[in-house]
């Protein structure tokens, strides 16, 4: 009797033990997955009150659109005088762009500032208004700056080409000198995929580099401008080493660490719009082409840039004074990638001034109960899509294709065909059969 009863108790004993552990190991299940679940949920209303405040922000940006496109179409019709709205508007924005006021754009567009912000309804329903505002959903600062130190903006393949005005805000539009160009970023180089430099010296060699390696792209750099009267012809002419109103370079990166900003004088970009004049750079035979340093190392002291230069700008062709309607600098990637940050400010006399009315700064803040989201952005205030060619010849997708062959030769050959003259050429052939050529 006490054998068979101490097998009971020591059965029990262990089931009791059995039992608290499955106890134990299902509470811990449930207490993580209440904590997990816990997590979840506060995680996804963190998501959901940011992505609010982020769309609060965003608003606010929509309205400094529709602000500054009144603004400067009641500029363009004559200021505050033009209409009632003008009245409103263009003493409104002057004020607030001035003293960098936070509600610039409510009180140009009129919106009510309430609870500190402009209130957003966050649903299509009016019922549903009660639930819009128990967010607290709004944007409580907007703030937007007219005169900024560069211009900046990003080309890749579906948007390759920029024409950038130069306006300064204050001074001589006849005494700016130089114009200075950054370009290719960390976030160009991460979003590229790239590893690290090429071990030779140039980073867009298509022998001795790997495609894995950073290569910044080759960036063209041209000039247009104009005396404030002027011919259509002297577009395309030079009237001396420093005078001219075209000039087109191309920049080649090399890989140089402690070199610094790649400096090009006007005489090299007014050479360019010469035709008997045959641009060299740095020695090489590749017309318009200079070699611009580049280097990991110079990232921090060239605003987050991998390559800069500058360029001198030459006089207008007639040597008088600027057109302030036709002074523009064009950017653009040659080869469509990789896509590229690009930076341009303008210098007179080795010192920056800031340019005006070429884009808007806007620093907008929104809110979502107690979680704010900031955004700023660049917008311009120019027509970019003014329909300026890229090429000389441009087709478009659905046009018949070009079909004519073409030869290439560093030898200058002439032919009597169509009684063309041979003035100008050392080799001459009579009927040169131009297709075995």
């Amino acid at each position: 009797m006490r054998k068979e009863n101490s097998i009971k108790t020591k059965r029990g004993i262990t089931s009791i033990f059995v039992t608290v552990i499955i106890i134990l190991i299902l509470g811990v299940v449930t207490a993580s997955f209440l904590r997990l679940t816990t997590s979840e949920a506060s995680q996804s209303s963190n998501n959901d009150l940011s992505q609010s405040a982020y769309d609060s922000a965003q608003a606010g940006i929509e309205d400094a659109k529709i602000a500054l496109l009144q603004y400067h179409d009641c500029l363009s019709a004559g200021g505050a005088t033009s209409s009632e709205a003008c009245k409103r508007i263009v003493p409104k924005m002057q004020q607030g762009i001035r003293d960098k006021d936070c509600d610039t754009i409510a009180n140009a567009l009129g919106r009510e500032v309430k609870n500190g912000g402009v209130n957003l309804q966050a649903t299509k329903s009016g019922s549903d208004d009660e639930n819009a505002l128990s967010m607290l959903q709004a944007y409580t600062c907007v703030t937007v700056e007219e005169e900024l130190d560069d211009y900046r903006t990003t080309l890749d393949s579906s948007n390759s080409f920029r024409i950038i005005p130069i306006r300064p805000a204050s001074g001589d539009i006849n005494s700016i000198d130089t114009i200075e160009v950054s370009w290719f970023s960390p976030a160009n180089k991460e979003a590229a995929g790239y590893s690290n430099y090429c071990n030779n010296e140039s980073l867009y060699s298509i022998t001795g580099c790997n495609s894995k390696y950073l290569a910044p792209p080759v960036l063209g750099v041209g000039l247009i401008q104009t005396d404030e009267s002027f011919a259509l012809s002297e577009l395309t002419m030079a009237n001396s080493s420093d005078k001219s109103n075209r000039g087109q370079l191309y920049f080649k990166p090399i890989n140089r660490a402690d070199a610094s900003p790649t400096t090009i004088s006007a005489s090299v970009l007014s050479s360019t719009a010469n035709g008997s004049v045959y641009a060299k750079s740095n020695g090489s035979d590749n017309p318009g082409v200079y070699n611009v340093s580049c280097s990991a190392s110079k990232v921090s002291d060239y605003d987050g840039f991998y390559c800069r230069a500058r360029v001198g700008i030459p006089k207008p062709f007639n040597g008088g004074n600027r057109n302030v309607g036709s002074f523009f600098l064009l950017v653009s990637l040659p080869y469509t990638k990789p896509d590229t940050d690009i930076s341009v400010r303008a210098f007179r006399n080795s010192s920056p001034i800031s340019l005006v009315g070429v884009q808007a700064r806007v620093d907008s803040t929104g809110r979502a109960n107690d979680l704010y989201r900031r955004i700023e952005v660049r917008l311009e205030l120019v027509d970019t899509y003014f329909p300026y060619p890229q090429y000389e010849i441009q087709m478009s997708e659905d046009a018949d294709a070009i079909e004519k062959s073409f030869r290439v030769s560093k030898n200058c050959w002439w032919t009597d065909f169509g009684g063309m003259a041979k003035d100008g050429c050392d080799n001459y052939v009579e009927n040169l059969n131009l297709s075995t050529f």
